[in-house]
């Protein structure tokens, strides 16, 4: 009885120092978002921002379905063999303008900081690549546009053309978004995240 009972504390320490590591807090198909992902996405988003850090449900939300779609994109990235990685340099000059004093009120690190700058160019270079080429402009689309935006007299061709290009990509962009969400089961484990 002795000997069992010593097993079963032993079993209890271990265990019983409570100690939570992490949470699993989606499931996006055979993928997983921790907890601690959506903590440090708020961390970074606000210190970019400029804001104070906010925890609450609908921000988590807010940051939970980020961190979905940015799934997404990366397992495009990943099929499609996109060149996406952006220079180095452009890394560091969008860091240059970035006050990196208060990084530790914000709870994350220069690294941490770093790498989300260089997804986020990542990011744009994907859409670019994906979307853009898909995109074309009529004459009939320049003077629509004119007739709809009187306030566009001023502009040339170019601008508004790569205008209408960038509405549209965008429009692509977050079509495809959609159709990915709709596509894949996700399952979260936070009643406050979906």
């Amino acid at each position: 009885m002795t000997a069992g009972f010593t097993v079963i504390a032993l079993a209890l320490g271990a265990t019983g120092a409570g100690v939570v590591i992490d949470r699993v807090a989606i499931v996006a198909g055979n993928q997983v978002i921790k907890d601690s992902d959506i903590t440090r996405d708020i961390r970074i988003t606000s210190f970019l921002n400029q804001e104070k850090p906010d925890f609450t449900p609908n921000t988590r939300r807010a940051s939970a379905h980020r961190l979905v779609d940015q799934l997404f994109i990366r397992n495009e990235i990943e099929a499609g063999q996109y060149p996406v990685a952006p220079p180095e340099s452009d890394v560091e000059r969008l860091l240059a303008h970035t006050s990196r004093e208060r990084l530790s009120e914000y709870g994350i690190s220069e690294e941490e900081l770093k790498q989300h700058v260089q997804w986020q160019l990542s990011v744009l270079r994907f859409i670019e690549l994906r979307f853009r080429p898909s995109v074309s402009v009529s004459d009939d689309d320049i003077q629509r546009y004119r007739r709809d935006h009187p306030n566009v007299n001023g502009k040339d061709r170019s601008e508004i053309e790569e205008t209408i290009v960038g509405e549209r990509v965008n429009q692509n962009f977050y079509a495809w978004l959609d159709r990915r969400r709709k596509e894949l089961k996700i399952g979260y484990r936070e009643e406050d995240l979906r």
